[in-house]
């Protein structure tokens, strides 16, 4: 698939504000930074080929979904022993308000906003 100029712009101007909080937010739950950050990179490059728009909140909103269903895929899959915030996550990700998710997200977004602010 062919992508233009302005999409490959639009792109990185997107990965660079969400790289750092998704590959945190993926830490959050693998507790292992190799694999947290492969994740967040491959959500992101996975929406970019699907032509999404990742500046636009509805979007970035999916991204972190993505990125969550990826961690608790790998943690379920994985044949290791879980720490009790992985079992924890685990457990409330079929929650529809998924009180880990809303928090883990609410700490990747404030650690953006500190990193965006020492700049």
């Amino acid at each position: 698939m062919s992508h233009t100029n302005l999409n490959l712009e639009s792109f990185g101007r997107a990965y660079r504000s969400l790289v750092r909080p998704l590959r945190y937010f993926a830490w959050r739950y693998m507790q292992n930074e190799d694999i947290a950050r492969d994740i967040a990179d491959d959500v992101l490059l996975e929406f970019y080929h699907n032509d999404a728009d990742l500046e636009q909140t509805k979007v970035q909103s999916q991204v972190y979904r993505a990125v969550k269903w990826v961690c608790i895929d790998r943690l379920i899959n994985a044949g290791e022993e879980m720490s009790d915030a992985q079992r924890l996550a685990v457990a409330l990700a079929p929650e529809e308000d998924d009180p880990f998710f809303n928090a883990v997200l609410v700490e990747a977004e404030w650690l953006n906003k500190i990193d965006e602010v020492g700049a």
